[in-house]
């Protein structure tokens, strides 16, 4: 019975080096999706502005994206916002304009898909009535 134990345990241990040594080699194979995104604090309402995401993956620009979608909605709110597909530039920057036409508080989210990898930052914005 302690023989039986013994070869288990060794088994199992054997088994278990081995996948995290696949595992650790895969992720240093990874590089990771990185995504800025330009978004003014403060604009006009009924102004259109420019919304700008760089996207890179690890010391490349990603000059053709899987998806790039800006998400405008009310800040604290539960509802989905307004996705509006990007405008592909040069060097891995996607842009859009956008107008909001009541004041508040918004949050913009940029959905990048790409290399496999799905990011989603996001920034705040307050819109101020017109003068």
């Amino acid at each position: 019975m302690k023989k039986i134990l013994l070869v288990l345990a060794l088994a199992f241990m054997a088994g278990c080096s081995s996948e995290t040594s696949g595992e650790n080699t895969a992720n240093n194979d990874t590089e990771e999706l990185k995504v800025e995104l330009d978004v003014p604090s403060t604009v006009q309402q009924n102004e259109d502005v420019l919304y700008e995401a760089t996207v890179t993956y690890g010391d490349e620009k990603v000059k053709k994206a899987d998806t790039v979608d800006f998400e405008f909605k009310e800040a604290n709110s539960d509802e989905e916002g307004e996705m509006i597909k990007a405008e592909k530039e040069e060097n891995g920057i996607y842009t859009i304009k956008h107008r909001f036409e009541k004041e508040g508080t918004y949050v913009v989210q940029v959905h990048v898909l790409a290399h496999s990898q799905h990011v989603m930052p996001e920034k705040e914005v307050k819109v101020i009535g017109e003068k």
